[in-house]
């Protein structure tokens, strides 16, 4: 009974797609909302490969729920542009420039890159939230979403949470990972579709992102840039505090 309970649990989880690179590891989370990310050669493209098997512009990927898809399992969808080839599963992936349907376990091979498709459990970590009212709504949600809560952020983390926009260490390391920044007020709405059925709404949903609470914070970029792995790797952030 226990394993059964087990994996009752497991199943009820909401997940999200991710796509992970074999060579280095680093995962790629993709969120609801969220713009379609390129990945070629290119210096700028978010996910970058550098191989001359690989052209600047290879592959398009997004998240999408199709009518066999639930709101808990979101899949990855992906659009070669690319003159190289790409395979799925070894077969070659066509017709071009048309988006095709991945479920995880599914491998892409771009070059002599591998790339796995997995899903990706929610993780939270909260900040700057010290209402007692309003932490308890979180867990309450948490708990329905089957979401795991860490103190800290790390790779495995999928959202921060904030009330309001500050830059804080935990603010930044959500930037450097392509950790996705909303409110609470999006974990409400997450967790209320989880319930009904409905599909989980985009991260930038009208009131689901933190309130920007100074002029120059209203100016910072917080959207999802996987290509930011790669500016801030390796460099250390040292806080200074403010004036007063």
């Amino acid at each position: 009974m226990e394993d059964s309970a087990s994996t009752i649990m497991e199943d009820s989880r909401v997940r999200l797609p991710a796509l992970r690179t074999m060579a280095d590891g680093v995962r790629y989370v993709f969120q609801p909302g969220q713009k379609e990310v390129r990945l070629g050669r290119d210096a700028t493209a978010p996910i970058r490969i550098d191989d001359p098997r690989v052209s600047r512009d290879h592959l398009r990927l997004r998240a999408y729920a199709s009518a066999s898809t639930t709101h808990a399992r979101l899949n990855l969808r992906v659009k070669d542009l690319s003159r190289h080839g790409t395979s799925l599963n070894d077969a070659p992936l066509a017709p071009k420039e048309t988006w095709i349907d991945t479920k995880p376990t599914d491998v892409l091979r771009i070059g002599l890159a591998t790339l796995a498709v997995e899903e990706a459990s929610l993780s939270f970590c909260v900040s700057g939230v010290s209402d007692e009212a309003m932490l308890g709504t979180l867990a309450a949600n948490f708990q329905t979403l089957g979401a795991a809560v860490q103190s800290n952020i790390d790779t495995h983390t999928t959202h921060l949470i904030m009330s309001s926009m500050r830059i804080t260490h935990k603010f930044l390391c959500a930037l450097s990972y392509g950790c996705a920044i909303v409110s609470p007020a999006w974990v409400e709405a997450a967790a209320e579709a989880t319930r009904t059925g409905a599909p989980l709404p985009p991260i930038d949903a009208p009131g689901c992102e933190p309130v920007a609470n100074s002029s120059s914070m209203a100016s910072v970029n917080h959207t999802i840039r996987f290509e930011r792995r790669r500016l801030l790797a390796g460099r250390r952030f040292c806080l200074l505090p403010g004036p007063g």
